[in-house]
């Protein structure tokens, strides 16, 4: 009982954004993954991941949302995961960060950015396929795990920001 009250009320507090990145991640995978997503069932985000995907490796790191935050601008904040799969790509799943107000000193959630699929040779991209959301890609990792299975029918050449 003592944990479901701490997880609920991790769900609702804010989060500062001088936290450091280990919280950051702590407080999305602590997110109803149905507030992520409305078609994703009620349960813990991070949970959600590893029951959907729990025979993949997974990475969690907190980044720029790829706007580059060179510090001339103030770039977003996204948490990603990364799951791999036997063919050499990974699953990216990228949540930009929302804030209470302008200044951005409280994340009061988060939503998706870019969800899409990667694969490279060291250095080298070799591949890079877009999911229009996370419900394709969980699709799309499903399949049979080739490039020609990955291709979807898109009007986007890259993976494009979701909101």
């Amino acid at each position: 009982m003592k944990a479901q009250i701490v997880t609920i009320l991790l769900i609702f507090l804010p989060c500062s954004v001088s936290a450091s990145d280990s919280d950051l991640i702590v407080y999305v995978r602590n997110l109803s993954a149905s507030l992520i997503d409305g078609s994703l069932p009620e349960t813990l985000y991070g949970e959600w991941i590893q029951k959907t995907f729990s025979n993949s490796e997974t990475l969690w790191e907190v980044n720029d949302c790829g706007e580059g935050g060179d510090g001339r601008t103030n770039a977003p904040s996204c948490v990603e995961v990364q799951i791999e799969q036997d063919d050499g790509y990974w699953l990216h799943i990228n949540l930009v960060l929302r804030y209470s107000n302008s200044n951005n000193d409280q994340v009061t959630g988060a939503q998706p950015w870019m969800v899409y699929f990667y694969k490279s040779e060291g250095y080298r991209t070799i591949d890079v396929q877009p999911a229009k959301d996370i419900q394709e890609a969980v699709a799309m990792f499903k399949t049979e795990i080739t490039l020609p299975n990955k291709k979807i029918q898109s009007d986007t050449a890259k993976a494009a920001p979701l909101i």
